[in-house]
């Protein structure tokens, strides 16, 4: 199971940091994890895969909770913040082909796999991001949704005949299951969502000691592009209920300064509107890690008003009616 997996992998790096540290681990089943059958954007997006763990940790029955950054709302109940952003995984989405095409899986250059797919080739995602970019330069394909945990979808793709996958890279990676993975899908073709392919630690604002041990797992980097991300997003007012998607790059470090370029997109369902914005900030390495993390957020709310104006709004409505 991948939150089980991503769980244990900040437990090790807690464990590592701190030897006198005993972490328990708690399992804990979401709403978003028992409901299987309905696609996300129909169930809503209100702390789907994050509710019943934020009252465990408001109740003090957990001190923390690890989530796939990318599941995690932008808005938080009183009382909880994001404590720690985990160094970033492989960010991109990939293509997991049906066995029946050995042919493809056998190609020597691994791009534009879905372009060799028949006419109506049935294409599984369970997000409205991948299948909204996906139509728009495949127009031809079928694009179906597909839930479950990762062993779950790749087992729906032999026995219901999808003709590929197209899932985030990170899972698979996490799972130990990248070997699976016939083509990573570059950011022009699909540009991944808020998040992606970093962990998100959630726990009390107010609980000063967990903060300090969590310290010792937090990547500068990740998180400075991840609330890039999350402040467009939030500008957006948006959620997995309408095709959003955000990438933060750090485009060229140096020792005095840091440069992070971001691009926003917001589409129609079917992908044919799409708005595209771009925003760059370069930002001094004198400034404490808390001020540089208040200008990209800066940056990240210019780009979402910039797509608001241009008529992100109105996409992100019809696309939740």
């Amino acid at each position: 199971q991948l939150a089980t997996a991503q769980t244990n992998h900040v437990q090790a790096l807690l464990e590592k940091a701190h030897p006198e540290l005993s972490v328990k681990v708690t399992p804990i089943m979401t709403s978003g994890d028992k409901n299987l059958k309905q696609a996300l954007s129909e169930i809503g997006d209100k702390g789907l895969f994050t509710q019943e763990l934020e009252t465990m940790i408001l109740n003090g029955d957990v001190d923390v909770a690890v989530h796939s950054l990318k599941d995690l709302p932008t808005a938080l109940p009183a009382g909880l913040v994001v404590s720690a952003i985990t160094k970033r995984e492989d960010d991109r989405d990939c293509v997991v082909l049906n066995s029946k095409y050995s042919e493809l899986k056998e190609k020597e250059e691994k791009k534009d796999l879905i372009s060799h797919l028949p006419e109506g080739a049935k294409v599984g995602t369970s997000s409205l991001r991948r299948a909204a970019q996906l139509k728009r330069k495949y127009p031809q394909i079928n694009c179906q949704s597909v839930r479950g945990n990762i062993q779950t979808r790749l087992r729906k793709l032999e026995d219901e005949n999808y003709d590929c996958l197209v899932l985030a890279a990170a899972g698979l990676h996490r799972g130990g299951l990248g070997e699976r993975i016939d083509e990573y899908l570059d950011y022009e073709t699909s540009l991944p969502a808020v998040g992606q392919g970093a962990l998100g630690i959630e726990g009390r604002e107010n609980d000063d000691k967990m903060k300090k041990l969590l310290q010792s797992v937090v990547c500068e980097t990740t998180t400075l592009r991840c609330l890039a991300e999350r402040a467009f997003l939030r500008k957006l007012e948006g959620g997995c209920q309408a095709p959003i998607a955000a990438h933060c790059v750090v485009s060229s470090p140096s020792s005095s300064s840091l440069a992070l370029s971001l691009t926003g997109r917001v589409l129609s369902l079917d992908g044919s509107k799409l708005v595209h914005v771009e925003e760059s900030v370069t930002i001094s390495s004198s400034l404490s890690f808390e001020e540089q993390q208040k200008k990209v957020e800066e940056m990240g709310k210019k780009a979402g008003a910039k797509a608001l104006e241009q008529g992100a709004g109105e996409l992100i409505e019809a696309a939740r009616k």
